[in-house]
């Protein structure tokens, strides 16, 4: 089962799997929901995601 987790900071991607043996784990991936001006340099563009995520945690 494939499903959003909004109950979560950040909200969650997750996906229910199995292993070969059938033992159940979840894959989870962090969304972040940004608007960040994509043309910006590399060091400039990682400046603006983590001050965001910063300000966002306080």
């Amino acid at each position: 089962m494939i499903y959003i987790d909004k109950n979560t900071f950040p909200h969650c991607y997750i996906e229910e799997n199995k292993f070969d043996w059938g033992e159940p784990y979840n894959d989870i991936t962090p969304i972040f929901n940004l608007s960040i001006n994509p043309e910006l340099s590399d060091i400039e563009y990682t400046i603006e995601v983590l001050g965001k995520i910063t300000s966002k945690l306080i």
